[in-house]
């Protein structure tokens, strides 16, 4: 017998969430985070056509979010977690799970309100999180991570286009495009915009409508919190560039942290390539199978964004075809290598290890770009 009051899909969103307990004005409720298969978004364009007989097992993204969240919370840090759940609705830490032989695709969390700015004349107002008509939601704010950017990081798109500058990052003003960063920098996007925007520290803060001492204590728990998930990923020979983390306005992280999809992670096998360990293997493929249809999103996407319309998808005139089969088969074991390693037990027997899927992956990788550029 399912929990769940009614089931939320997002389209562009590879979660489902099944409502346990709605939250209220002044108290939080209760919700499943159910990770769909076959399911992947890229652009923003939502569900990605699978081709027949492949399947995407997302179970990957689930325990990695799962096991990251019980990390934060062995920190001392609040999180919006609860645990892990099982076949029979029961909410567990994820280690259960390697005693019990099962693999999850769920984990439940506290539910609060969505609070959206208001948007009259196109021009978004975010004064109602000053004065939030509820106790608990979600800051309307992404929260990114950066150890890197490189010359083509949409970091120094947003520096040209004036979204905020070096100095407003503490960094030095002579720094240029594919110079190293001289430290981690805690960069900010919007949440519930058509459109993503790009905002100096200072600037957030003032939407997010948290006060100074709330604004320094979260800057310094994301600071740790990234941390540990590089030190974690290092642990396992990963790199990873930059991440984002969502928070509620309780200071507690919410969604997920330094998942597969999120997050940039990357490997360099022994031979000295380094192979992307995330959704960007997909990205990176469905622009070289699908020109058009990527141009035309990001064309569109940008068009939308300065004349302030939504239905961007809608007048999309190619649709994307999907990836080959084989991608999904090399890809799965790629994520359950990642994660077996991540986690530092075999909940995904007989996938590859690390080290070998990698190198099977972009060996792969490279036959398959080279057929498309021929095609």
């Amino acid at each position: 017998m399912s929990l769940h009051k009614r089931v939320i899909d997002n389209e562009t969103s590879v979660k489902s969430i099944g409502v346990i307990e709605e939250p209220t004005e002044t108290e939080m409720g209760i919700c499943d985070m159910i990770y769909r298969d076959n399911f992947y978004s890229v652009f923003d364009w939502g569900r990605m056509p699978m081709p027949e007989g492949a399947t995407l097992d997302n179970r990957p993204v689930a325990i990695v979010a799962a096991y990251n969240y019980e990390l934060v919370k062995q920190l001392g840090f609040p999180v919006a977690y609860l645990g892990t759940v099982d076949r029979y609705g029961e909410a567990r830490s994820l280690g259960d799970f390697g005693r019990k032989n099962e693999i999850p695709n769920t984990f439940r969390v506290k539910m609060v309100h969505r609070i959206k700015p208001d948007h009259p004349n196109k021009q978004y107002d975010y004064g109602k999180f000053k004065a939030p008509q509820v106790k608990h939601f979600v800051l309307p704010l992404e929260f990114i991570w950066r150890t890197e950017a490189g010359p083509d990081s949409s970091f120094w798109t947003h520096i040209k286009d004036g979204d905020y500058k070096l100095s407003d990052f503490g960094l030095p003003e002579d720094l240029k495009p594919g110079d190293k960063l001289p430290f981690p920098i805690l960069d900010h996007s919007s949440k519930y915009e058509d459109h993503d925007r790009y905002f100096s520290p200072s600037v957030a803060r003032e939407l997010s409508g948290l006060g100074p001492g709330q604004w320094g204590y979260l800057d310094n728990m994301r600071r740790i919190i990234n941390h540990v998930l590089s030190t974690r990923a290092s642990h396992i020979g990963i790199k990873r560039p930059d991440g984002k983390q969502e928070f509620l306005n309780t200071l507690e992280l919410t969604d997920a942290a330094g998942t597969w999809h999120e997050d940039r992670f990357e490997y360099q096998t022994k031979s000295g390539i380094w192979v992307k360990v995330s959704k960007q293997a997909p990205r990176d493929l469905n622009k070289l199978l699908n020109p058009e249809w990527a141009k035309q999103c990001t064309e569109l996407k940008k068009q939308a964004e300065k004349e302030g319309f939504t239905d961007w998808r809608q007048r999309v005139t190619v649709q994307p075809k999907p990836l080959e089969a084989e991608f999904f088969k090399q890809y799965n074991n790629l994520m359950y290598a990642a994660t077996n390693a991540w986690v530092e037990w075999g909940i995904f027997p007989g996938a590859s290890k690390l080290e070998e899927a990698c190198t099977e992956f972009h060996k792969y990788l490279e036959d398959y770009k080279g057929r498309l550029k021929k095609a």
